[in-house]
C-alpha cells in the first residue's frame, strides 16, 4: 500500500480499523492479533563532511557563538547542554566536560579535546558558559 502513495500513519490507520473490524464487530480475537502493524523504515541522517562542518562554523560571525556551537559539535552535545554548561564543568586535568542533566535527566561526562580546550579558553566567561547566548536568540 505503501508503494501506492499511502502515508506511513493512514496506513497504520487501515491496519487498526482492519483489527477493530475483525476482532470487536466480527468476534474473531484471533485473527487481529496477525495483522501486523506497518513500521517506517528508519533512515540514516545526512553527515556533513569535515570541510562542510568548518566552512559552516567558519560562517558564525559572533565569537562566542561560534565556539558554543564549536563545542556542542566536538562534544556531541545537545543546545540544552551546551547552554547549561558553567565553568567548573570543563575539567582540563582529565579532559572531560561534565554534562548535567543530559538526555533522560542523567548526567554524564564527555571527552574534551585540547583544541576545544584552547578554544574554550579564548573565551571569558560569564556564569554559564554560553546559557545567556541560547536566551537572548
Amino acid at each position: 500500500m505503501v508503494s501506492t502513495g499511502i502515508s506511513w500513519p493512514a496506513l497504520n490507520q487501515t491496519v487498526c480499523a482492519r483489527r477493530f473490524f475483525y476482532g470487536v464487530t466480527l468476534g474473531h480475537g484471533e485473527i487481529p492479533e496477525r495483522i501486523v502493524y506497518a513500521r517506517e523504515p528508519r533512515k540514516l541522517p545526512v553527515v556533513l563532511g569535515t570541510d562542510e562542518v568548518v566552512h559552516f562554523l567558519e560562517a558564525v560571525p559572533s565569537l562566542k557563538t561560534r565556539v558554543a556551537l564549536t563545542t556542542a559539535y566536538a562534544a556531541g552535545l545537545r543546545a540544552s547542554e551546551a547552554g547549561s554548561l558553567k565553568v567548573g564543568d570543563v575539567d582540563s586535568g582529565r579532559m572531560v566536560i561534565r554534562v548535567e542533566h543530559g538526555k533522560g535527566g542523567k548526567d554524564q561526562y564527555v571527552m574534551l579535546s585540547t583544541q576545544i580546550l584552547s578554544i574554550l579558553r579564548a573565551v571569558p566567561p560569564l556564569g554559564s558558559i554560553f546559557g545567556q547566548f541560547l536566551r537572548s536568540s
